[in-house]
């Protein structure tokens, strides 16, 4: 059986809150089970009262069930895991030969203005998708979990106006963008880096040269552009979300995000840069703990309003 994903990035049954302890869950949306068992976020009071499918919903749900199932190898954590990736293979999208899974409604995201048609890939939930789809053939053998897995590499190498998720600029850099159909191409630096670990997953598993080169190539761009994601006031210090749109990564992101991501890319390429990157934003979140719980609140509760008012 495959290893489980990495423990300190995947959330944990908790931490989806079907029962509706936090405030976000009460007033804005919360994650719910259709009739199927599937994951969904049910938007609620100032969100609205739609009932969204997110892909990378679905895959974060079945790689919190797979490292259930790693854990205490109960039969229903594996039936769960099963029926998320069935239903992710179920609602891909193939077009121009890439395989993605589509993103078809307006979200409406702090800083973030969408462009019709809303149906585009975002590369973390081809980048997790990847990493859900080489567990379910490793727990099963069955090929139909593999099959799809080269279309959706295409979309790393595929421009964001044709239905990829790759931006290639003029001095050769690929950013793997996780919001490509927007008017301000924000390059948000989590949803790029869960990409890169989900090609070295798909690497590891299948020694597909394709899935190497494509993970060096958003590597180097990644790298060699950490610090544009530095937030530095001077008397405050932080990571930045993106590079464009939203300054202030948070403090969740920040901790159980950000700071996993880099270690364990530091841990897979031993590039300096992202272990010294790490290493720095470590030391500012132990000086700067207190002042970024103030921003949280004045800062990050506003994005979140503004996203949904």
């Amino acid at each position: 059986m495959y290893p489980a994903f990495y423990p300190e990035l995947c959330k944990t049954e908790k931490a989806f809150d079907f029962g509706r302890n936090s405030l976000i869950s009460r007033f804005l949306y919360y994650f719910a089970l259709d009739e199927q068992g599937i994951v969904h976020l049910q938007f609620t009071g100032l969100g609205g009262t739609a009932r969204r499918y997110f892909p990378i919903t679905a895959q974060q749900y079945a790689l919190c069930q797979y490292n259930m199932y790693v854990q205490n190898r109960k039969k229903k954590n594996k039936e769960t895991f099963l029926r998320h990736t069935d239903w992710l293979l179920q609602n891909v999208k193939v077009r121009n030969g890439v395989t993605y899974w589509p993103y078809t409604w307006k979200m409406r995201i702090a800083g973030y203005t969408w462009k019709k048609p809303y149906d585009w890939a975002s590369c973390i939930a081809q980048g997790q998708g990847l990493s859900v789809l080489i567990r379910a053939h490793g727990l099963t053998k069955n090929q139909k979990y593999l099959s799809p897995c080269k279309r959706i590499l295409k979309s790393f190498e595929t421009d964001y106006r044709k239905m990829g998720g790759v931006l290639e600029t003029k001095d050769g850099e690929s950013w793997y963008l996780e919001f490509p159909a927007t008017v301000q191409h924000g390059r948000v630096l989590n949803g790029f880096l869960y990409a890169l670990i989900g090609l070295w997953e798909y690497y590891l598993y299948t020694k597909d040269k394709q899935a190497k080169k494509l993970f060096e190539r958003g590597q180097e761009t990644a790298a060699k552009n950490l610090d544009r994601y530095d937030l530095n006031w001077g008397w405050f210090k932080w990571s930045r979300y993106d590079d464009a749109q939203i300054f202030y990564s948070g403090r969740r992101y920040h901790h159980k995000t950000l700071l996993p991501q880099l270690k364990i890319l530091y841990e897979i390429t031993k590039d300096e840069r992202f272990g010294q990157k790490y290493r720095q934003w470590r030391e500012w979140a132990k000086c700067y703990a207190f002042r970024s719980k103030v921003l949280d609140l004045l800062l990050l509760a506003w994005q979140k309003l503004r996203a949904y008012i």
